[in-house]
């Protein structure tokens, strides 16, 4: 149920103030907004014991390669070593 609050809120938010900001504060807004939804639960998840540290930092990372902007940079980052 949290969950939901937190997307109802997080989709108010952007929907009221998307038509105010340009197109590019929007866009990063709604990435951030993304990120910081999925880490919650994955927080949650660690916290309630259903993930072990290592199953966090991959699940972590996983979903951070999903996003096409931070997904690039990421597998850039690896590249290089």
């Amino acid at each position: 149920m949290f969950y939901l609050f937190v997307f109802v809120v997080v989709f108010c938010l952007i929907a009221f103030f998307g038509g105010s900001l340009p197109f590019h504060y929007l866009a990063l807004t709604i990435i951030g907004t993304a990120i910081f939804i999925i880490l919650i639960g994955v927080l949650q998840l660690r916290q309630d014991n259903r993930l072990s540290e290592k199953s966090f930092v991959d699940l972590t990372k996983m979903v951070l390669e999903q996003l096409p902007l931070i997904g690039n940079i990421l597998k850039q980052f690896q590249g290089n070593k």
